[in-house]
């Protein structure tokens, strides 16, 4: 428990009490029916056999679900098919359909804070695998018992997706997604730019802008 964080500093420290009190605060049916638009169709049972809990995965999810759903946030809110390749006959195979899951500014806000690593830093130490000499979005969760562990990010032009564990389920020896599938991100996001240096770009309209943290008002010169 860290007290009062910003929203900042809870996404990017990936931090379980800020997230289950906003799904609260949304509403556990409205946080499960997006969660649904998202892809996430398994989920059969009713929004309160899920809980709280489903802020924090409780609902399960594949690595291929979880990478959808975030190229919705690389794609500017938008979620697309997956292009799978061709049948024999020529016929594209695809996998879901498009689907609007929020505003433009939404998703540049998200890859803007997803894409800090000062604002990690605190959760995940001042060296980390989660850091480039570039811009990277991403975001580690690590399961109960350390069953699961899975990194998923991108850059403005590649998204992967790493999950570790063990098929039968049987918890692993403390390794976390920021340390264990972070080490692999790291590796395959490395080689896939190669002498690149990837950057997001931001439309002019949107300025970056400093806040007081106990008010949420802006900065003023006797801020802290």
């Amino acid at each position: 428990y860290w007290g009062p964080v910003t929203v900042r500093e809870a996404l990017a420290c990936s931090r379980n009490i800020p997230a289950v009190y906003l799904a609260g605060q949304v509403g556990i049916p409205a946080f499960y029916k997006f969660l649904i638009k998202s892809g996430f169709t398994h989920m059969d049972r009713e929004p309160d056999f899920y809980g709280p809990g489903l802020a924090l995965g409780a609902g399960g999810a594949t690595l291929l679900q979880l990478c959808r759903a975030y190229s919705g946030i690389a794609c500017g809110g938008v979620m697309y098919p997956l292009y799978i390749g061709t049948d024999m006959y020529g016929n594209e195979i695809t996998y879901g359909r498009k689907e609007e899951l929020f505003t433009e500014k939404t998703s540049f806000r998200l890859v803007h804070i997803l894409s800090d690593t000062e604002a990690r830093r605190r959760a995940f130490g001042s060296r980390n695998f989660l850091d480039f000499p570039f811009d990277v979005a991403v975001k580690t969760g690590t399961s109960k018992d350390f069953r699961d562990a899975w990194t998923i990010g991108f850059t403005d032009r590649y998204l992967v997706g790493v999950w570790v564990g063990n098929f039968s389920g049987k918890m692993m020896n403390s390794v976390s997604g920021g340390w264990g599938a972070g080490r692999i991100f790291h590796q395959v996001v490395r080689t896939l730019t190669g002498r690149e240096r990837p950057q997001f770009s931001y439309p002019e309209k949107y300025i970056r802008a400093r806040f007081c943290r106990q008010t949420g008002l802006p900065a003023g010169p006797y801020c802290t």
